[in-house]
């Protein structure tokens, strides 16, 4: 606490890590693959050699996120009663990292793609807290933030093609980019005081971004890139 009404908060979420993969395996009696993929442009296209045609499809796909802010709050001189209010304003910066990869094999070639996004965001925001004071020891939570911000993206694509038990040379694809994000934050949570320097807490937490560079959306198909 600062200078009576004002309240000086940092937060560090930590390092959150997600993961998921598929694969599908498919071949007609003859050996050959009946398994298309995004690579030749979309379903139901006619099928491109070397491409289409594959037995053996995987995907694999990956985010990881780092999130610290820094807000100032200020409480808002309110009626008597168990119900508290503070305006807040900060800022935060979010690295949110996306990876996307995707192997097919067919009688032609193995083709293997990778895709990576990196987005640097730096935010402005503000922000609504209130607590609702059940006993002495136990109150309620809830805080609204929105902010606006600038988002330098990065995104490496890199395309292998094996054919014959060949690799050929990786057909890399680089672009950077600076673009506007917008943020919404909400929270509530459940607080309980132990003793008058530890308070357990318990509750939801969740993040709304918008302009956001993600792997998948940002795979290069059917072009000079994959021919």
């Amino acid at each position: 606490r600062i200078f009576g009404c004002y309240r000086l908060e940092g937060t560090y979420w930590g390092s959150f890590q997600w993961r998921d993969d598929a694969a599908a395996i498919n071949t007609t009696p003859g050996g050959v693959g009946t398994l298309s993929t995004l690579l030749s442009g979309g379903f139901g296209n006619a099928a491109v050699a070397g491409l289409d045609a594959n037995s053996f499809v995987s995907i694999q796909s990956g985010t990881q996120m780092n999130n610290g802010e820094i807000n100032l709050l200020y409480w808002v001189d309110m009626p008597p009663g168990p119900f508290d209010v503070s305006l807040l304003v900060g800022g935060r910066y979010l690295d949110v990292r996306d990876q996307f990869n995707l192997t097919a094999i067919n009688a032609v070639q193995e083709n293997r793609l990778q895709v990576n996004t990196q987005n640097r965001m730096s935010f402005v925001q503000i922000g609504l807290s209130g607590d609702w004071l059940v006993s002495s020891r136990f109150w309620y939570n809830f805080t609204l933030k929105g902010g606006i911000g600038n988002n330098d993206t990065n995104l490496v694509s890199d395309y292998t093609v094996t054919a014959g038990g060949v690799p050929g040379a990786a057909n890399n694809f680089q672009r950077t980019q600076n673009r506007t994000a917008w943020l919404g934050d909400l929270s509530l949570v459940a607080n309980f005081q132990m003793t008058p320097w530890l308070v357990a807490r318990l509750g939801y937490q969740a993040l709304f971004l918008n302009g956001l560079a993600t792997a998948a959306d940002n795979i290069e198909t059917n072009n000079a890139l994959l021919t």
